[in-house]
């Protein structure tokens, strides 16, 4: 008996355990769930130190609704968000966006964008539309490269209008950003290699022997020319030797040769004299 009241009892918890579920379930996939939330760009190649805007767009879908809750978690090692903006939704001034928010857990960062709709309407689009912007800056290159963004499904809510039910399909969209330490397309600087050219030195060369070479004097005498009379009258003329300076470096000016000098000088009168003197004296003892 016991026994049979133990197993009535099970099928029971079992049978009320499984009507919960599947109320959960009804709740989690309700037909209206389809507002949509998105990351833009969804990839890109952002350089290190630099910062790189990061779009939200939502989307509801034609569904009217009353607020927007959003949570994005990234890896901060080296990341950084910050300067988040709404003014593009809330300039409409049915809009308000109170929090705006970024927050360190452990690891882990989390942005938080609350946004609501003051119209009795409430808001309705079927296009994506601006939600928010930030800006994303590594200042390093991380260890998880791309560096992924994505909605915390527990955190991010779309509020319907008409009962407050939330009916934000699950996000699937991420952003993947690869960080690089150079932009893509820019030029790389490649080192410049200078190569020292060694400097020849001439040996031997005109310049380097005329700077240390002492010039020599050399004198060049012209032969002795010797004149010979018919008469007995001798008259040797020695002409004047002229030197010729060479010297390395220094052009030899041409000179004539030196020419026999010409005429009687006082010793050869004198002598002419006498042997005529001679000659007379000689002729007159022969007459008498």
């Amino acid at each position: 008996m016991i026994l049979v009241l133990v197993l009535v009892g099970g099928v029971v918890v079992g049978l009320l355990l499984v009507q919960q579920q599947q109320v959960f379930k009804q709740k989690a996939s309700t037909p209206t769930g389809t507002s949509t939330l998105t990351i833009q760009p969804a990839t890109a190649s952002f350089e290190r130190g630099t910062s790189n805007p990061i779009s939200l767009y939502f989307n509801t879908h034609g569904i009217s609704v009353s607020g927007i809750n959003v949570r994005l978690t990234y890896s901060n090692l080296g990341v950084t968000a910050s300067g988040i903006n709404t003014s593009d939704l809330t300039s409409s001034g049915d809009w308000s966006c109170p929090v705006k928010t970024v927050t360190s857990n452990g690891s882990t960062d989390e942005i938080d964008i609350v946004c609501t709709n003051s119209a009795p309407a409430g808001y309705s689009n079927n296009v994506d539309t601006l939600l928010a912007t930030f800006n994303l800056t590594a200042s390093q290159v991380p260890i998880q490269n791309p560096l992924i963004i994505s909605f915390d499904p527990a955190g991010t809510t779309v509020t319907q209008k008409s009962d407050g039910a939330d009916i934000a399909l699950t996000p699937s969209s991420i952003g993947s950003y690869t960080i690089t330490d150079t932009l893509a397309g820019s030029p790389t600087a490649s080192p410049i290699i200078v190569v020292a050219s060694p400097t020849a030195t001439p040996t031997g060369s005109a310049l380097a022997l005329a700077a240390t070479a002492t010039p020599t004097a050399t004198a060049t005498v012209a032969p002795t020319a010797t004149a010979t009379a018919t008469t007995s009258v001798f008259a040797t003329v020695t002409p004047t030797p002229v030197p010729t300076a060479t010297a390395f470096g220094a052009t030899p000016t041409a000179s004539p040769f030196p020419m026999p000098v010409t005429g009687f000088d006082a010793p050869t009168v004198i002598g002419a004299i006498g042997g005529v003197s001679l000659l007379i004296i000689g002729a007159l003892a022969l007459m008498f």
